[in-house]
């Protein structure tokens, strides 16, 4: 009877112990499973960079934050620009590890992150340092989807105006009045500009004289032309084919006149975008006065169906006409700067900026922050990409994302990098705290500076409407004809109303 019970007893830890032998095996092969789905991180907190040309650099910046603190830091850049690359930061996004930090570049883009739940509103932050530095962000510097809430950290800013080359000012008007009109075309009003702008004309043509004022001060041109001046055959140099030059850059003044910001534009009721009736119209006068006199790469393109036809006169050879001398004023960016001084490295170090002019009236403004002489004596300064917080992220990964935020904006290191390495412009840049030596770069901090900024609107402006509704519009119906009428203003900015609220 013993025997028995003993090979019974055998028996069961027998079938027992295959049990939980198979048990363990399956709970080994569920473990594999999972690592090769999920993989283990071998860092703390990643970033997602879409900029390729600052990924050595900006992994460096990296690596010294974590040899600091101890927190690992992986950077990963993917070129947006490859076709192979296509959907790559939505891929990034549904893997195992998704990005603690990335980067946005448009209004489009937060809305979408945002409707999935990816982006972090820094109201929900939980360090105080970080959440005080969010809030001191410009207005016209942050990222929001209504004006109220707040999700990025600017990478850098950008700036544009007409760039004009204070040594052509120089031959027009002479040595002892080239730093006094420039001065003055800073600051002056629509109407000077355009007496400015007429009189050059005429220099150019016949050269023909007469007397204008900017902010009440009396010029004539030279009474001989000599040096470069003997070069111009325009006063603007000017493409058809940049739809984004035309639609956001140009058009951004009229914009702001009734947004306060790029976010406001994203959430305005139609009635609000009416108010855009007479802006428009004015933004439609002023690039009626820039395309009266344009540079070509021999002569004159007369506006019209030469200027409309004129398959040779593109965004390049308009940047060449200027670096040649052959016009007087350039729509560029501060980051323009490095093809500018491929073709002509002395100009590009003495160039700098003047406003943008359009002939906006106190009644057409509706933006409390602007007036009239605000608009017309700044230059539209912008953030053209942000950090963001990955709200699925941990608890733990939103801390130490915010951690290395407060130490990117405040480290004199990460500064360094920011600005010698990265060549970016932090938005709190000054011209007592920059170190930038791009020329173009120091002109738009001096704007920056004193506060003479308009906010790029056009960033909230609905999807294609400023290079297809507005400017592919304007070029297609109204570039060819030679004159522009006030019925043709008003029928520009209709079109434009009635395709922001989707009636076209």
């Amino acid at each position: 009877m013993q025997k028995n019970t003993n090979k019974i007893l055998n028996v069961f830890v027998s079938v027992l112990l295959s049990v939980l032998l198979s048990s363990c095996g399956n709970k080994n092969d569920l473990q594999e499973e999972n690592k090769e789905t999920i993989p283990e991180k071998e860092y703390d907190i990643s970033i997602y960079n879409i900029n390729p040309g600052i990924e050595e650099a900006f992994q460096k910046m990296c690596d010294e934050y974590t040899s600091r603190t101890g927190v690992i830091v992986k950077a990963v850049t993917i070129d947006l620009n490859d076709e192979e690359n296509d959907g790559a930061m939505e891929k990034y996004m549904q893997s195992g590890n998704p990005p603690t930090i990335f980067m946005i570049s448009s209004m489009e883009e937060l809305n979408k992150w945002r409707e999935s739940g990816n982006v972090l509103d820094f109201s929900n932050a939980t360090q105080t340092e970080f959440k005080e530095l969010a809030n001191n962000i410009p207005t016209h510097f942050k990222l929001s989807s209504n004006t109220v809430d707040n999700f990025g950290i600017p990478c850098t800013v950008e700036g544009f105006g007409y760039l004009v080359d204070p040594k052509m000012l120089s031959s027009l008007f002479g040595g002892d009045k080239y730093r006094a009109i420039l001065s003055d075309l800073k600051t002056c009003g629509y109407d000077e500009f355009e007496s400015f702008v007429n009189a050059v004309k005429l220099y150019i043509s016949s050269g023909q004289i007469y007397e204008f004022h900017l902010n009440d001060n009396s010029y004539k041109l030279l009474d001989k032309k000599s040096g470069l001046s003997e070069k111009l055959n325009g006063v603007f140099s000017f493409s058809p084919d940049n739809t984004k030059y035309i639609g956001a850059y140009m058009a951004n003044s009229a914009l702001a006149s009734v947004f306060s910001s790029a976010a406001e534009a994203n959430v305005a009721p139609n009635e609000q975008v009416d108010l855009l009736m007479d802006p428009l119209m004015r933004f439609a006068e002023m690039l009626d006065l820039v395309t009266s006199s344009i540079s070509g790469s021999t002569s004159t393109i007369t506006k019209g169906e030469e200027l409309a036809n004129n398959l040779s006169n593109t965004t390049n050879q308009s940047i060449k006409n200027f670096v040649s001398s052959k016009s007087l004023f350039l729509l560029a960016l501060n980051s323009s700067y490095d093809a500018i001084a491929a073709f002509n490295l002395s100009m590009a170090n003495r160039s700098c900026f003047i406003p943008i002019k359009i002939p906006i009236s106190e009644q057409d403004i509706k933006n409390k922050n602007l007036t009239d002489k605000k608009i017309n004596s700044s230059i539209t300064i912008y953030a053209p990409s942000h950090y963001v917080i990955n709200a699925k992220a941990s608890e733990r990964e939103q801390t130490l994302a915010q951690n290395f935020f407060v130490w990117m904006l405040t480290s004199n290191l990460a500064y360094k990098y920011i600005v010698q390495e990265f060549k970016y412009i932090p938005y709190s840049a000054t011209e007592s705290n920059s170190t930038v030596d791009n020329a173009f770069s120091k002109s738009m901090i001096e704007y920056l500076s004193f506060g003479h900024v308009i906010p790029a609107v056009y960033y909230g402006t609905p999807s294609g409407w400023s290079e297809t509704h507005l400017a592919k519009n304007i070029i297609s119906q109204y570039l060819p004809k030679s004159i522009w009428s006030y019925n043709d203003y008003q029928k520009i900015s209709d079109y434009a109303i009635k395709a922001w609220k989707g009636g076209t």
